[in-house]
């Protein structure tokens, strides 16, 4: 009797032992994956932020939210005030924090001391673009065909996540489509760059064209993937109409 009550014991303490590290488990990963919601929750008023700025520059293009000199505080005040925002923005990590990028002039979020970029592969046309031909040119080196065409199979086919690129980064949006890579502008702001012959072309919102990268050759184009529309990348430029 004293064995079986022995062993029932050790087995008791066992069982305690198994579920006491399971609760710890289990709320490590509960704690990781809310704090994983208010990340994304975070990044999304990034976004909106930045797109109530873009609004506001168009509106004011001669008194931009950069050139105004306002505070963080005051900022937020004016956008709200004149409708661009609902409310005032309100992080929901601890660890977040707001920060004005006074290079590219919009903000970004900071966690835990690091400032993150507006999208996986970085802010800029020069440090996006490159990566996502790359993701397109291993899809068809891995499967012998390009990614779908529409919807959210244009980015999840690369191993992309839509909701990183559903929205303009420093006004431009990154359409991903088969053999091609299409950017758009946001409304209010314009394309400016040349042709190979030097002819300087201006492409505003307006107009509904694309800059457009065609991997079959590797060239950029405007408007359609013509030999008359070739133009010299390295000249984009992006600004308010």
């Amino acid at each position: 009797m004293r064995n079986n009550k022995a062993v029932t014991i050790i087995e008791l303490i066992a069982v305690l032992v198994i579920l006491g590290i399971i609760a710890g488990i289990s709320v490590f990963l509960i704690g990781r994956t809310i704090n994983s919601a208010r990340l994304l929750a975070d990044q999304q008023l990034v976004n909106n932020l930045n797109s109530a700025i873009s609004f506001y520059d168009v509106e004011h293009s001669t008194n931009t939210i950069a050139e105004s000199g306002l505070t963080d505080a005051e900022v937020f005040s004016l956008l709200v005030d004149n409708g661009y925002l609902s409310s005032t923005p309100t992080l929901s990590s601890n660890d977040s924090v707001l920060t004005w990028d006074s290079v590219n002039e919009v903000y970004k979020l900071s966690v835990g001391g690091e400032v993150l970029p507006l999208s996986p592969y970085g802010d800029t046309f020069e440090e996006i673009a490159p990566e996502i031909i790359s993701d397109m040119q291993e899809k068809l080196a891995d499967t012998g065909t390009y990614g779908r065409t529409w919807g959210d199979y244009r980015y999840t086919d690369l191993g992309l996540d839509p909701e990183d690129w559903d929205h303009f980064i420093l006004h431009i949006l990154y359409k991903p489509s088969g053999s091609s890579l299409r950017l758009d502008v946001e409304d209010g702001y314009q394309f400016v760059f040349e042709t190979i012959s030097g002819t300087v072309i201006v492409v505003k919102s307006t107009m509904n064209w694309s800059l457009i990268y065609s991997d079959l050759d590797g060239l950029w184009y405007y408007h359609s993937i013509d030999p008359a529309n070739e133009i010299d990348i390295n000249t984009l430029i992006v600004e308010l109409t």
